[in-house]
This record gives C-alpha cells, structure tokens and sequence, in this order.
C-alpha cells in the first residue's frame, strides 16, 4: 500500500468474501493498528467474531481508524484498496459450491472496480486466486492489480518476521562485515552436539538421535 498509495493511515480498505476466514481475520489485526479504515463486504452469515470484531475496534479506536460491515457492494465507493481470497478455505472444499452461492455477488469484476469512483484504487490478493471465481481474470491482470508486488513484499515480511523470532539472534561483528570471514571459518559447520542450545528435554533426544545414526553408519 505505502508503495503504490504513499501511505496507510486513512486509507479505505474494502474487503470481499468470507469474512470469517483467517485472511479477514489478520486484515482487522492489522488495519486497525495501522489506522486503516477497513470495510469487509460479505453476507451477514460470514461476518467475523463478535469478539473478535470488539477486540479489532478497540485497536482502531486508538489508531483514529474505523472497522464496518456491509452486505451491500455499494460500500467499496472511494475505496483506496480492494481485497479478496478465495471462497472456500483449506479444509472447506466440500463447501465450496454453497460458499460460491453465496458469493458470487461478491466477485472482483471491472464493474465493481469502478463503483470506487476512483481510478488509482488498487486490487490485491493474498494468492494463489482461482480466476473467473473471486476475482475475474480482467481485474487480475489489470494495471490495478498489485498483486504480484504483494507477494514479493511479503517475502521480506516473512524473513524480518523469522529474524524478530529467532530469540537469540546476534548480529554478525562489525570486523567480520568489514574484514570479511576469517580464514578457514565454514558458516556451513554444523556445532558439536547441538551445544549451542541449553534445554536438555530438546536436546537429548536430538542428540540420542545423532549417536544411534553414527553407530548404525559405522
């Protein structure tokens, strides 16, 4: 969004499809604590959870931000941003022809593109998009359509994220960075023994592990 709108406070985020699914979810989390105004656009039997819903308010109160619900595809009207995903989430393909149903009037088509009355409004996916469903195949491969720089961004996301939980990370000494790796230092060199953990109910299994595949080698 910063990369294609300048910014995220403010903005309108338009929502369309089951809005009780983790993608929903994540974007209440995140739009209310960016202060984003979110709108998720979904029939009433797939808004999210009440309590959820609550919890997700309370965090756009503090942002200046505002999270509605709407039955009607009128409400994407000067939206900065439509979002879909798909119908049927992992683990519901046996609902996929009830869910279609209910959505259909929910696709992401150049009709409901225009109903934002904006043409710098941008389309985004969390992919992979089943075209012709959620989203047409006009709309998906539209200059509106950022969907591919999404992933891409969300590749880094996802290593600064792996990093922040990496608990003990260090980072590498200014000498090394500058000098470069000592000679004969392997960054490939497995520890001795896994010493460089301190949990014993993590490691001896591990370990016990190890001895039983280098006897059974030799």
């Amino acid at each position: 969004m910063r990369e294609h709108l300048g910014g995220l406070k403010g903005k309108k985020f338009c929502f369309l499809g089951d809005g009780r699914n983790n993608m929903a979810n994540s974007l209440m989390v995140g739009c209310g604590k960016m202060g984003i105004d979110l709108v998720i656009i979904a029939p009433r039997e797939l808004w999210p959870d009440p309590a959820l819903v609550e919890e997700c308010r309370g965090y756009a109160a503090q942002a200046g931000s505002v999270i509605l619900f709407s039955e009607s595809t009128d409400a994407v009207s000067d939206a900065d941003v439509i979002y879909t995903d798909v119908w049927a989430s992992m683990g519901e393909e046996a609902k996929a022809a009830e869910r279609e149903a209910l959505l259909r009037p929910y696709q992401v088509n150049a009709e409901l593109m225009k109903k934002t009355g904006k043409e710098s409004t941008i389309f985004m996916h969390c992919l992979p998009a089943i075209k012709g469903k959620e989203v047409t195949e006009e709309v998906f491969e539209s200059a509106q359509s950022v969907v591919f720089d999404e992933a891409e961004n969300r590749m880094h996301t996802i290593k600064a994220v792996m990093v922040a939980t990496l608990g003990d990370y260090q980072p590498m000494p200014e000498e090394i960075v500058r000098g470069g790796l000592p000679e004969g230092f392997d960054p490939f060199a497995r520890p001795e023994k896994f010493e460089e953990f301190s949990d014993p109910e993590i490691i001896e299994p591990f370990a016990a592990a190890e001895d039983d595949e280098n006897a059974s080698c030799d």
